[in-house]
């Protein structure tokens, strides 16, 4: 039975939720930083996906990796949900002494950084 549709779309963010679950508790046993591993992972999904769908030999994966690659959020969407969750959770992981000690650093960088992106 293919899924298509909003039934694949869930399917893949069900999966993709359980993915994320998964590598939090590997990255604190790999001491890496979790948004690393989660990039790295990112990047090995997508790679798997556009093999399933390039390859004959994954027939039964190319549904799910069909629905991967042409995901039917757009960015701008994804970007409206997640990003604020993302800020969110790093806002609950930051040290902040460590951050006032480094204000000044990260003031100018954010100050320089906006000045680039509206230039």
């Amino acid at each position: 039975m293919a899924l298509t549709g909003l039934a694949a779309a869930l399917l893949v963010i069900a999966l993709l939720l359980v993915v994320v679950s998964a590598v939090q508790p590997l990255a604190r046993k790999l001491e890496l930083s979790e948004t690393v591993l989660l990039a790295i992972v990112g990047i090995i999904i997508g790679s798997v996906a556009d093999f399933a769908l390039r390859s004959s030999h994954a027939s039964a994966l190319s549904g799910i990796a069909e629905t991967l690659l042409d995901f039917p959020i757009n960015s701008e969407a994804f970007l409206l949900i997640f990003l604020p969750v993302l800020v969110f959770q790093g806002a609950l992981a930051i040290d902040v002494r460590r951050l006032a000690h480094e204000a000044a650093t990260v003031l100018l960088l954010a100050v320089v950084a906006v000045v680039l992106s509206t230039a």
